[in-house]
């Protein structure tokens, strides 16, 4: 996500804006974000957001056949593991909502911003977290990367309808992209708005994390 973020300079640049309401992207910009052809642009408040435009979907075959590779599968015993292995994404996709949806109604799983990321935020949306993602944020060491995960989550407690609804086998939950370092991360949460505001993160990292995380609840 590329954000003109107030009191970042290190990310900040002017731009012009032509007669005809166009813009230029920064060529680093573009080139640290892996632009493509198409952006998408999101008018958050006084703030518009540009970042590329990723698909919706939650594809994991690449993840299951570079595993199954890996532990020496190949022919026909592959294929029919592969088979065998995207079948069991879905339900293992329903456990995670499932706990999500409990833990939305206990009083667990709530860490506030000073205990993740070492400063408090006011917010809309009260975040909880699941184990998995909650072991995630706390092992990643990288501080530009802690601080987009942080600058994510701040988005998304304030407007949680900034991410897109997920298809596929993660449909049901919502997806918020992050981009650092020319790598895309994700964070697929779900809103809950019947007893107060929450939202509660599922799972954070790559799809091979996602992936990982996912062979822990496939039966």
């Amino acid at each position: 996500m590329l954000e003109f973020a107030k009191n970042n300079n290190t990310n900040k640049k002017v731009i012009s804006i032509s007669k005809k309401r166009q813009v230029t992207i920064p060529q680093k910009f573009f080139e640290y974000l892996n632009f493509g052809n198409q952006a998408e642009c999101i008018l958050e408040e006084d703030r518009i957001i540009i970042r590329p435009l990723s698909e919706s979907g939650s594809d994991f075959s690449e993840c299951i056949l570079k595993d199954l590779i890996k532990e020496g599968y190949e022919g026909e015993e592959l294929l029919l593991k592969f088979k065998e292995m995207k079948k069991k994404i879905r339900p293992a996709v329903k456990e995670l909502i499932k706990e999500a949806d409990e833990l939305a109604k206990s009083d667990e799983g709530e860490v506030s911003f000073d205990e993740l990321f070492g400063e408090d935020w006011y917010i809309v949306y009260r975040l909880k977290y699941s184990t998995a993602s909650r072991k995630y944020f706390k092992k990643i060491n990288e501080k530009g990367l802690k601080k987009s995960f942080e600058n994510a989550l701040k988005s998304i407690q304030e407007n949680p309808y900034i991410g897109k609804p997920k298809k596929g086998d993660l449909s049901g939950i919502y997806g918020y992209d992050v981009f650092y370092n020319k790598t895309n991360y994700e964070i697929a949460y779900k809103i809950y708005e019947e007893k107060g505001k929450y939202v509660v993160v599922i799972l954070a990292g790559t799809r091979e994390n996602f992936y990982e995380e996912l062979k822990r609840y496939m039966k």
